[in-house]
């Protein structure tokens, strides 16, 4: 249909529908309405957010919508959200307290655009508050130690020894007087668990401070095999690993056999992984929480089309437990998975977290 004839067919949709109460409103003529959502506050931990809007355009017999994009605007971390072309979108696992903004973005079929907000504040549960506000470290301690007896995937490999740890390392946190000591201290009752399952991590949602000329991702060809390198992803947001992946696969499009190599990666939170996952991903797949048995807690993850040709292949996967996940992930794709088990990481204490 000509420009002409829609614009023709809008006049005269408009003139018959003008006793209509619903078409008093004339703007909803001249661009998509589009609707983000309620404001919503959670309380942490929480292991899924799900983004709900709705978008309609008028008139319904002339456009329809086109395109749809869920984007973070504002917020302490940046997260990874899954289905984002979708009006339905997801977020595993945050962090980090705060007022995060994310921004729906709907255009129809005549080229028309529109947006809406929405924000989502998430806050400290009553234990944690409690825990932070007393002057004793034994609230933190009892929080932390409990915390991890909760976890049903985690757990049960380390029961025993968990077990043992605690009166002992009950005496020495009454010793404690700083964060400082605090985070020694469980780092050290970590180690001694003395398991290669287990990995700590230290949230720092702020990134200012960081080596602006280091390249986090990089990457070469040679004999028409790729290599993208990761470097300090503990450094760089979910989004500038997405920009830096972004570029080099466009890099490396001509070849078929990509390595990703995490030999000098470091430990790196969830919101990586995610990203990780999701542009990598050559198939179709449901993404679903480990701890959980539910089917509502799965994921339909779509397929990269810029990558569905192209095979890869994880190097340095023993950094860490996350590029550990990831090539498990890998592995999941190359054999045809369909449910692939997502094991998030698990808050401890203030701003530190278990892999």
């Amino acid at each position: 249909m000509s420009m002409f004839v829609k614009y023709l067919v809008l006049g005269a949709l408009i003139v018959l529908s003008g006793c209509d109460d619903d078409i008093g409103d004339a703007e909803k003529y001249t661009k998509p309405t589009v609707d983000a959502g309620s404001d919503k506050v959670y309380t942490l931990p929480i292991s899924k957010i799900t983004l709900s809007g709705s978008a309609k355009t008028y008139p319904k017999h002339v456009y329809s919508i086109k395109d749809t994009k869920w984007t973070q605007t504002s917020g302490p971390e940046n997260l990874t959200i899954l289905n984002s072309d979708s009006l339905t979108a997801t977020l595993l696992n945050p962090e980090t307290t705060g007022t995060y903004t994310f921004e729906l973005y709907v255009k129809d079929s005549g080229d028309r655009t529109n947006t809406d907000r929405v924000k989502i504040v998430l806050t400290q549960s009553a234990k944690v508050a409690s825990a932070r506000s007393s002057r004793s470290y034994s609230d933190d301690y009892n929080l932390m130690w409990n915390t991890v007896a909760e976890d049903q995937v985690r757990y049960p490999e380390i029961e025993d020894q968990w077990q043992a740890l605690y009166q002992p390392y009950l005496i020495e946190v009454e010793q404690i007087t700083s964060d400082t000591q605090w985070h020694k201290l469980v780092t050290k009752m970590i180690s001694d668990l003395n398991t290669g399952q287990l990995e700590l991590r230290t949230i720092d949602s702020n990134l200012s401070g960081r080596d602006s000329t280091v390249e986090h991702v990089t990457w070469s060809q040679d004999n028409g095999i790729g290599t993208v390198r990761f470097d300090s992803l503990g450094n760089i947001s979910s989004q500038e690993l997405l920009v830096g992946l972004t570029k080099a696969l466009s890099s490396l499009s001509s070849t078929q056999q990509i390595k990703l190599d995490f030999r000098t990666s470091g430990v790196f939170n969830d919101q990586l992984l995610l990203t990780l996952i999701t542009r990598l991903t050559t198939r179709h797949f449901n993404l679903c929480l480990a701890e959980s048995e539910q089917e509502v807690d799965c994921i339909q993850i779509q397929a990269n089309k810029d990558v569905s040709e192209t095979r890869f292949e994880v190097v340095g996967a023993e950094s860490s437990l996350s590029a550990q996940q990831f090539a498990r992930f890998i592995d999941f794709v190359s054999l045809g998975g369909e449910r692939f088990e997502f094991l998030t990481s698990l808050p401890l204490t203030t701003k530190l977290v278990l892999h």
